[in-house]
């Protein structure tokens, strides 16, 4: 008897038509979401657009099943929203990696920082059209309430540009572990592992995340 194995991105897409399904606060869930998978998508190789692309086509699926009580434009609001802030804080989680780093004499591997310089210039350029292209394929959605919902996508990316911004700069500032060669003795003694910058965004993700649920209790 075969077995289907739950690959991260369809636990993803599961947990969002859940979220889709029981409404409530959808912005605060899909953000918590977003904010968790996306240094796992950074370290499969999938990237934080295209993880973003997997929750709104998700939230799109939900409602053309019929299964959210919300109307599809508030929902749709909701989950553009808790994209653009989950995204915004793995953005801060990569800036305060840079920063730890920094501050320990540090360098994360060259291969990590071109990744996620890329992945976050992407989503300055491409946010939008990601979003507003699967907010496109919601049935009930007339043409007039999708440019509504476009506009909205656009307020959400402003709002994210400048997390993501200062995420980049921090990168910047840092020639040698954005490719450049160097020579000096001692450098490969701290350069760290490929893949570390991930995990230490999730471990300053899990800390923010462990923060939030203590001040909502």
């Amino acid at each position: 008897m075969s077995e289907t194995t739950q690959t991260p991105e369809s636990d993803v897409r599961d947990k969002v038509e859940a979220i889709v399904a029981g409404g409530g606060d959808i912005r605060g869930r899909v953000s918590a979401l977003v904010a968790e998978a996306s240094h796992a998508a950074q370290q499969s190789g999938q990237g934080m657009l295209t993880l973003a692309r997997s929750v709104m086509e998700s939230a799109t699926e939900a409602l053309n099943k019929g299964i959210s009580s919300v109307p599809a434009d508030g929902t749709l609001r909701q989950v553009i929203d808790g994209v653009g802030d989950g995204l915004s804080r793995a953005a801060v989680s990569a800036k305060m990696a840079m920063e730890e780093a920094k501050s320990q004499g540090k360098q994360f591997a060259s291969e990590d920082l071109h990744k996620i310089k890329e992945d976050l210039t992407s989503l300055s350029s491409l946010y939008v059209q990601t979003v507003s292209e699967a907010a496109s394929k919601t049935k009930s959605e007339a043409s007039s309430g999708f440019s509504s919902l476009l506009e909205h996508a656009e307020q959400a990316r402003d709002r994210m540009l400048p997390s993501v911004k200062s995420a980049i700069d921090a990168m910047v500032q840092d020639p040698k572990g954005l490719g450049k060669e160097s020579l000096q003795a001692g450098l490969a003694a701290s350069q760290y592992a490929a893949g570390t910058l991930f995990s230490t965004m999730g471990r300053f993700l899990q800390e923010a995340g462990q923060k939030l649920t203590s001040e909502g209790k």
